[in-house]
């Protein structure tokens, strides 16, 4: 099971977002957001980062909440992610 932060990591990280961008729009550390997303690939025991790219589109039905719910967050937030919000 993940964490509604590592949820929301994933699902950035996944549409494209860098760990810099994720910081900012969580208002945390680079490392924290490395760590949420180590976190979350150690809970689903997936051996690399980029492993949760895939993980993230073969269980959409895992995630769809949570990109709901990153949608209608005020944070300027897209999917799919675009250059004009980079």
């Amino acid at each position: 099971m993940l964490t509604q932060r590592q949820l929301e990591c994933v699902t950035l990280f996944a549409h494209d977002y860098s760990l810099d961008e994720i910081a900012k729009i969580f208002g945390i550390e680079k490392a924290t957001v490395q760590s949420h997303l180590n976190e979350a690939r150690s809970n689903l025991f997936l051996e690399r980062r980029t492993s949760l790219i895939v993980y993230y589109h073969q269980q959409p039905q895992m995630f769809q909440h949570t990109v709901e719910s990153l949608q209608k967050a005020e944070k300027n937030i897209h999917f799919p992610k675009t250059k004009s919000n980079a």
